[in-house]
This record gives structure tokens, sequence and C-alpha cells, in this order.
């Protein structure tokens, strides 16, 4: 049985990841030298090597250990200097691993961490866009550069994206389709070891105001419902990401508004000789 297979009840969801993103404390999966190796980042890039902890140099109960503790620790200096030591257990498992040898990176969401434990509570208290929130809203689609060229003719007018708006319809996304939700960073909180840490910092790198909407989240106070687009591939978040990464932070998800967003089909005009 494969080594992750072993070990569903620990590991998440596998994605592909950049070098230059890790940290220590990521869990990893990689092929090295035709072996698929599993991996704890101490150092991502040190002289040429990747140091780590080889997980399966770990008894059952050891690695059960490590990924908890990891669930409770997101300082990546905090855990560089507690796992540096080669003498975590007798059975050394502290490697160096060459960077050009390494192949299909990959990195382990833990199962085991607080925001993956559970359900997410669905906040019901919502409510909806009064004028100026509305005009905002309608803002995030035609005076973002992106998004209009990302879904051109969503909407050919404010009031034709207004009425849009006003009939769409609600719909509480699960942590998975969260988690996969473009141009928002609540899958980032979600997967982190600190969800609210992770919500703050992520307002504030988007200049936002995130402690107005803890409470009101805190007292209950009805919010307006952010704004996703359904399209082909998945969704797309058009506005809300403060509100759905404060949600998460605190263990809770909304209803959405949702607008489906069909491609236009290619118009080929056929000339006669």
């Amino acid at each position: 049985m494969d080594f992750i297979d072993s070990y569903k009840e620990l590991f998440g969801v596998r994605r592909f990841a950049a070098r230059a993103k890790l940290k220590p404390g990521t869990v990893v999966q990689f092929t090295y030298d035709n072996e698929q190796k599993y991996a704890m980042i101490l150092n991502p890039e040190w002289e040429g090597k990747l140091h780590a902890l080889s997980l399966k140099s770990l008894s059952p109960d050891g690695l059960k250990n490590l990924l908890r503790e990891l669930s409770e620790e997101d300082n990546a200096d905090a855990i560089y200097a507690k796992y540096k030591t080669s003498a975590y257990t007798e059975t050394r498992p502290y490697r160096t691993y060459t960077l050009d040898k390494v192949r299909s990176l990959r990195e382990i969401y833990l199962k085991t961490s607080r925001s993956a434990t559970g359900e997410l509570k669905t906040y019901s208290s919502v409510r909806e866009f009064s004028s100026s929130e509305l005009a905002n809203e309608i803002g995030e689609y035609f005076e973002n550069e992106y998004t209009l060229a990302r879904f051109p003719n969503l909407a050919s007018n404010a009031l034709e994206l207004s009425g849009m708006l006003s009939n769409a319809s609600h719909r509480v996304l699960n942590k998975s389709e969260l988690s996969l939700l473009e141009n928002s960073d609540v899958g980032d909180v979600l997967r982190s070891n600190n969800p609210l840490k992770t919500a703050k910092k992520v307002a504030q790198q988007n200049d936002r105001d995130i402690n107005r909407i803890l409470a009101a989240i805190e007292s209950n106070t009805a919010l307006p419902m952010p704004i996703v687009i359904k399209h082909e591939g998945g969704y797309y978040l058009m506005a809300g990401n403060t509100r759905l990464c404060s949600m998460a932070g605190l263990g809770y998800t909304m209803p959405v508004k949702m607008l489906t967003y069909k491609k236009p089909e290619s118009t080929y005009k056929i000339y006669g000789d």
C-alpha cells in the first residue's frame, strides 16, 4: 500500500507547488531518483538542496505527533528551530535532496490542522445591499479590468447587472468549493493552521478593515452576501473577499449571490466564391 494511502486519516488534498512558495513546516510529496518521497520542509533551498524530515523514517506515532504539532504552529522560524536537529528521533529523519533532481513537487494539506477539521457553520444572518453597497459591488465588475476581461458581456450596463443581482439565486459554497474559489484568498485561510491569523493578514495586505466584519459576525449582525460567478471551469469571486475570509477565519461560510456566465459562442462568417 502506498505511504499516503496508509495514512488517509492524516493527509488531505495534494496540489502542485512552486518551490519558491514553500516554507518550514510545509508537508510535501515529490519524485526523487524515480522514487516517491514524503517530507516536512525545513529549508526549501540551501546550497542547492532541499532540507527536510523524511516522513517515511518516522514511526506511526512519531508521524502523528509531528503532524499534530504542525497543526498547532504556523510560525516558520519556530518550526525550523524546533526540528532542524537530526536527533529528532533515533531513526535520523533529516534528509537533503539535490534540487535539480526534485520532480513533481506537491504540497500536501493536513486533515489534522484546525482549519480542516469539521464542517464550516453557515452564517445565515444576511441581507440585500444598500444602494451605496450595490454601486460598489457593480463597480467590482465594470471597474475591474481583470474581471471585465475574464467575463466579457456578463452585463452590458450597471442597470442590467443590478437586475441580475436582485434576481440572483443564493447558494452556500462548501469547504471544497471555497478552497478552489478563484480570485479569492479564502482557500489560503481554510488551508492555514491558524485561519483567523491568516484572514487578518490577508485583510491587512489588501488594506481592508476586518475587525468591523469580525465584530459583526460575533454579534450576528446581518451582512450583505458576496457575489460569485459560476462559469464552465468553476467559481470566481466577483466581490466579498474580506467577508468570506473573515467567515472562514471564524469557522463559518455564508450564502453568496450566484451569477452564471456562459462563454459566448464564436461567430464565423462563411464567404461564397
